[in-house]
């Protein structure tokens, strides 16, 4: 099985805003890289604690708690979790915080928890699942079956961002930025831009339906999308259809049909590119948010401006 690359997979990690889908990825994954089976936490249950979720053992050994969170301020949900399980007098020996988070005071946490508690505490961050994703087959297939049970919608380009004029989506720059850098070389700016054109006209293809693109709809799809001189236009894609169907295949040409799609490895980068820009896009929003918040803003008034700048930044794009 093919490894992963592990910046794809912490950006997947980012996108988690579902705490049972993190839950459910994290007992797998868990399974696969510590060895033991992960089931959740019987007494809790039994209990029926409120706010004490996402709670596991390890099957045979109950005084190992694990609190799997993505919530962003982990040392509030540290401080609670503790303090639940000693209020509702949960025996336990040790206590595993399994997050989505990047924590760079891991040591200094766990030191601080245990002279207070005098309890064992052990993260396994973002760092830590990025660590062991090529661990084994396991841990890859545990990757890919999540990517195609809840992430199937970043399959497609158009899912992350849309090429268009409109202040609606202030991500036009991901796919720039996205693809004028897809395989990696240092190419004519123009030429990147109408490859990228290219693989986005072929979004949708599929050759199992068979839906493909004839070399005039893919040019009909970028002079709608490009205004440029149609001449130059013209000699650029048919010399990009030329190369891009010989290996390294980024296009595949199938003669049946006359008509071009994108093969499954593609699919595979623009999946993977998604959920990384998608990453980028809300880390960008939550840096934003804070240094607005340090400014003294509200966060209601946050909520107002964010859209209000991003609308600004669209159009100063549009203007250049």
């Amino acid at each position: 099985m093919d490894p992963i690359e592990p910046k794809y997979f912490e950006a997947t990690l980012e996108i988690f805003t579902n705490g049972f889908e993190f839950e459910e990825f994290s007992q797998t994954y868990l399974a696969q890289v510590i060895g033991y089976e992960f089931i959740p936490h019987g007494g809790i249950k039994d209990k029926g604690i409120d706010g004490l979720k996402s709670v596991l053992m390890r099957n045979g050994k109950e005084k190992d708690i694990y609190q799997v969170s993505i919530q962003k301020d982990y040392k509030s949900k540290i401080e609670d979790t503790f303090q639940k399980l000693i209020e509702n007098k949960i025996v336990f020996d040790r206590l595993f915080y399994v997050t989505n988070q990047d924590i760079k005071e891991k040591e200094s946490l766990q030191e601080s928890f245990y002279d207070k508690y005098t309890k064992q505490l052990t993260i396994f961050d973002k760092k830590w699942f990025s660590i062991h994703i090529n661990d084994c087959d396991g841990t890859i297939n545990a990757f890919h079956i999540y990517i195609k049970s809840h992430l199937s919608s970043y399959n497609t380009l158009g899912t992350s961002i849309e090429l268009q004029n409109s202040v609606d989506d202030p991500r036009l720059f991901v796919f720039l930025r996205q693809h004028t850098d897809f395989d990696g070389q240092n190419e004519n700016l123009l030429n990147e831009l109408i490859k990228s054109l290219i693989i986005y006209s072929l979004e949708n293809t599929d050759p199992d339906k068979p839906y493909l693109l004839s070399r005039d709809e893919i040019l009909k799809f970028i002079f709608e999308k490009y205004k440029g001189k149609p001449d130059e236009v013209i000699s650029i894609v048919d010399d990009l259809l030329t190369k891009m169907t010989i290996k390294p295949r980024e296009i595949k040409f199938h003669s049946k049909f006359n008509g071009y799609c994108l093969p499954y490895e593609t699919r595979e980068k623009i999946k993977l590119r998604n959920i990384e820009d998608i990453a980028l896009y809300q880390n960008y929003l939550s840096s934003l948010s804070s240094k607005l918040f340090n400014r003294g803003f509200k966060n209601k008034e946050i909520d107002v401006l964010i859209p209000i700048i991003n609308s600004v930044f669209h159009k100063i794009y549009f203007k250049q």
